[in-house]
């Protein structure tokens, strides 16, 4: 299950990053966030509140650093971190 949560985070800040650098070029691009973040939630038996959707972003905007998060690696890192985090909200 960890696996599959890591997984659905790891999409989620590719989506994230990819969503900085094309608002950063003035292209709106909000509709593009995938929703995994319900069934991430769900997963980890989180309530899924706008105060944890916030907390979850915040996380994720980590990624908008292009120098520290540039290797999979990296992502692999940050997925963690997340879902360490959010294992505190449960």
């Amino acid at each position: 299950m960890k696996t599959n949560i890591l997984s659905l985070i790891q999409d989620d800040i590719k989506i994230s990053r990819l969503i900085g650098v094309l608002e950063n070029l003035d292209i709106s691009a909000s509709s593009y966030y995938l929703g995994n973040v319900t069934v991430i939630f769900s997963l980890m038996g989180i309530s899924n509140t706008e105060q944890n959707q916030e907390f979850y972003q915040l996380l994720l905007e980590q990624a908008d650093d292009l120098e520290k998060y540039r290797t999979p690696e990296s992502f692999s890192k940050l997925a963690e971190e997340v879902y360490e985090r959010l294992g505190e909200r449960v």
